[in-house]
C-alpha cells in the first residue's frame, strides 16, 4: 500500500501503473499524522527530512505503535 496526502495520488497512479506489479499495489490517500494505517512494514521515502524533530518521533512512535509482531519499519 503507498499511503499519502490526497494531492500526491494522481502521481502515485501515474507511477504504479507503469509498474508490472502494479495490480498488487493499493494506493490509500490520508495523513500520517492524523490518520492510522496499517502494515506489516513501513518505509518512509523523502519524508524526515522535511519535519521537526518533535514530529519526526510523533510519526516514528506512531509507526512502532502500528506495526504488529514480527512487523518492521
Amino acid at each position: 500500500m503507498v499511503f499519502d496526502l490526497p494531492g500526491a495520488i494522481p502521481l502515485a497512479h501515474e507511477i504504479i501503473t507503469a509498474s508490472p506489479v502494479a495490480d498488487r499495489i493499493e494506493v490509500t490517500a490520508g495523513d500520517f499524522f492524523t490518520d492510522r494505517s496499517r502494515g506489516d512494514l513501513y518505509t518512509l521515502g523523502r519524508i524526515l527530512h522535511d519535519w521537526t524533530e518533535e514530529k519526526i518521533r510523533t510519526l516514528l512512535q506512531k509507526i512502532y505503535e502500528r506495526l504488529p509482531a514480527g512487523g518492521a519499519s
